[in-house]
C-alpha cells in the first residue's frame, strides 16, 4: 500500500505540471516546494528561469517514474501476490505460466526466493 502522503505528492505534482503545460506560467514557490518535498532537499526559491525549468523537468521525471503508484491494485492482483508470497515461504522458486486456448504454455516467469 502506498502512503497517502506519497499519493498526495504525486497528485500535486501532476496538477502543477498540467497547469504549467496549459498556462506556461512557472510558479517558483510551488515548484521549489514540490521539488524539495519529492527529492528531500532544502533548496531556496529562485526565479531563475532555467533553474525553474530544470526543477520542473526533474518533477516531470519523478512523476513519470512513480505514476504507476496512482493506479489502484485490484483484488485479483492482491490474491496473486498473496499466493506467490505463500508459495515462496515453502519453496525456493515459483514458476508462473500462461497458456493459449489449446493449453500449450506460451510464456513462463520464474520468481526466485530472495536470499
Amino acid at each position: 500500500m502506498i502512503p497517502e502522503t506519497e499519493l498526495d505528492l504525486l497528485n500535486r505534482i501532476k496538477n502543477l505540471l498540467d497547469t504549467i503545460d496549459k498556462t506556461k506560467v512557472y510558479k517558483s514557490k510551488e515548484i521549489y516546494q514540490l521539488y524539495n518535498e519529492a527529492f528531500q532537499k532544502h533548496e531556496t526559491v529562485s526565479t531563475c528561469m532555467s533553474c525553474l525549468k530544470r526543477r520542473t523537468e526533474a518533477l516531470k521525471k519523478y512523476y513519470n517514474d512513480n505514476k504507476y503508484k496512482l493506479v489502484p491494485v485490484s483484488e485479483e492482483d492482491n490474491k496473486i501476490e498473496k499466493f506467490i508470497t505463500n508459495k515462496l515461504e515453502t519453496s525456493d522458486a515459483v514458476i508462473l505460466t500462461t497458456s493459449d486456448w489449446k493449453g500449450e504454455i506460451s510464456d513462463a516467469v520464474i520468481i526466485q526466493k530472495p536470499e
